[in-house]
């Protein structure tokens, strides 16, 4: 057992070492592999076409492989501060991973194949999603590190598409990357169990090392570059991508990309994907284990088939798209938005539908399975909009939007952590919870004399979404809020809804004046007034315990 003010193991048993490490730390260890991981994903497309893409994979997973054999080590000597310090290293060397597979993938895969190997190659290189789930053996008991799965069980495979000289044989090897992170959450549990979880850890880093030396000598960052496939074989990759990969080099038109709109609504998919799939992949294990009460080896079988789910279905979803493409039934725009859809909607739907199911564990594992194996369909949505957008710019444009996608990753665990609190409830007293009711008006009079010169100015519509947004998002964060801050931070909450909300009014008035015709003004005026009182009456329909 170990203190959870240290997590400094103390000693149960050389196969049982458990670290008692509250949630809200969990979610600290489980997101510091993006507090290094987002530092490098914009500079990573630059430095990948500068010291080229290959050098760079070969340091992610070599650094990658080296740090997953140390990770069990370092728990035990320097608890979760240096587990913490290791994965932001993971993280760091990982920051060059999808900038420089977009750079080679620009490079290698012809056009009319790009959604249906696109897909195979991202459904098996989630090398990031690997380690961080990763630490969920050190953050719970061994008997809980079946959610372990090896970071290169996922990228060997498809990283031999890059090299393979056969593109018929590539599709059949990058396919099975994904089939391999199945296999290896179906013997987690064993390997756990009969050998304990370090060996998890200690058997991915040495298959990494041993790829890392295969891909140093085979391995190949273009077709121009490989001295593995025939003149034929080159001659046709390359007449196939026209101009893609052999232009010169040019500078990178930083203004124009951070000012593009499609770009941007590109950054908010990888960040709405990211949200839901990283949340899910941390706490779906303990879903099954603590509210199914699912056993280890059941566990490993179980969450393996999601993942199985999401290989079968990554190839008709891109061989359809790339057939519908060719056949021209339908635009690329359309075609990445319909795959999107199906992608992020279909898992949303899924999981909506899964908080209404009762606690039976074959209905669950049917959704999740649904839920991980409908999420596919992003890899031939927005995954591949970068290379759509500009083919010659496919690294940074990824590296900025997995920046920005990543931060949000590092954001979900720590949520998930402050939802999951041992404590239910807050031991706050009647006069403490008197100050947080009443903090809402300390910011709410404010603004209430400038609201309607502001309305008037600047119109009332902006000022209502400006009210309504950040009362929204300020409403969601306030329970961690809570957990994170007590009830200071809840108060601080409260006061900028406050704030927000002086414009209401003031603005209402202004909108009503120049929508209501005078003889109707009572009976519509009254109506939209009233609709104000329902929050009180949906409010107290529910009892509020703060002790």
């Amino acid at each position: 057992m170990t203190s959870d003010q240290d997590g400094i193991l103390n000693k149960p048993s050389e196969y049982a070492l458990s670290f008692e490490w509250s949630s809200q730390r969990q979610g600290v260890i489980l997101s510091s592999f993006f507090w290094g991981y987002v530092i490098l994903q914009i500079p990573g497309g630059e430095l990948a076409a500068k010291f080229g893409s290959k050098l760079l994979i070969i340091i992610c997973i070599a650094v990658n492989s080296a740090i997953s054999i140390l990770i069990p080590v370092s728990a035990g000597l320097g608890g979760w501060q240096l587990v913490c310090a290791c994965r932001v290293l993971q993280g760091l060397s990982q920051g060059f991973l999808y900038p420089s597979m977009h750079n080679i993938i620009g490079k290698w895969i012809p056009l009319q194949e790009k959604s249906s190997l696109g897909t195979i190659i991202y459904s098996g290189t989630k090398v990031a999603r690997q380690y961080y789930v990763s630490a969920r053996c050190l953050v719970r008991s061994w008997s809980e590190c079946v959610d372990v799965v090896a970071a290169l069980g996922r990228c060997r495979a498809p990283l031999l598409l890059l090299f393979t000289p056969c593109p018929g044989l590539a599709r059949v090897r990058a396919g099975s990357a994904h089939l391999g992170t199945a296999l290896q959450l179906l013997v987690s549990g064993y390997i756990a169990q009969y050998w304990g979880w370090p060996a998890i850890f200690y058997v991915n880093g040495t298959l990494g090392i041993l790829w890392t030396v295969f891909y140093i000598f085979i391995g190949s960052a273009s077709p121009k570059t490989s001295g593995i496939i025939s003149e034929e074989e080159k001659v046709y990759i390359e007449t196939s991508l026209g101009h893609v990969g052999v232009q010169k080099k040019m500078k990178t038109p930083w203004k124009s990309i951070c000012t593009s709109i499609p770009f941007i609504a590109l950054i908010i998919a990888h960040c709405g994907q990211n949200w839901g799939f990283y949340t899910l992949l941390t706490e779906m294990p303990s879903y099954m284990k603590q509210v199914l009460g699912v056993d280890i080896k059941a566990n490993g079988v179980m969450s393996a088939l999601p993942y199985i789910a999401m290989y079968v279905l990554s190839f008709p979803l891109g061989f359809s798209a790339d057939y519908i493409l060719k056949k021209n039934w339908l635009s690329i725009t359309a075609c990445r938005k319909i795959s999107n859809s199906i992608g992020q909607w279909g898992p949303a739907l899924a999981l909506i539908g899964l908080s209404y199911a009762p606690a039976d564990t074959a209905i669950a594992v049917a959704i999740l399975t649904a839920v991980v194996g409908l999420n596919a369909g992003h890899y031939t949505g927005y995954m591949l909009v970068h290379i759509d957008m500009s083919p010659n710019f496919a690294g940074p444009l990824m590296g900025i939007t997995n920046c920005i996608a990543n931060i949000i990753s590092m954001i979900a665990p720590l949520i998930a952590g402050a939802i999951l609190v041992d404590q239910s409830f807050f031991d706050w007293n009647s006069q403490r919870q008197g100050v947080i009711l009443s903090s809402f008006l300390w910011g709410y009079v404010i603004l209430k004399i400038p609201g309607g010169e502001l309305a008037a100015k600047f119109g009332s519509k902006l000022l209502i979404i400006i009210c309504i947004g950040v009362n929204s998002v300020v409403s969601m964060f306030i329970p961690i809020s809570a957990s994170l801050g007590g009830w200071q931070l809840v108060c601080a909450c409260r006061v900028l809804q406050g704030l927000s909300q002086g414009f209401l009014y003031p603005s209402m008035h202004n909108i009503i004046g120049k929508w209501i015709p005078i003889q109707e003004k009572n009976s519509l005026g009254t109506i939209i007034y009233s609709v104000h009182f329902k929050d009180p009456i949906i409010r107290y329909s529910y009892k509020y315990r703060y002790s």
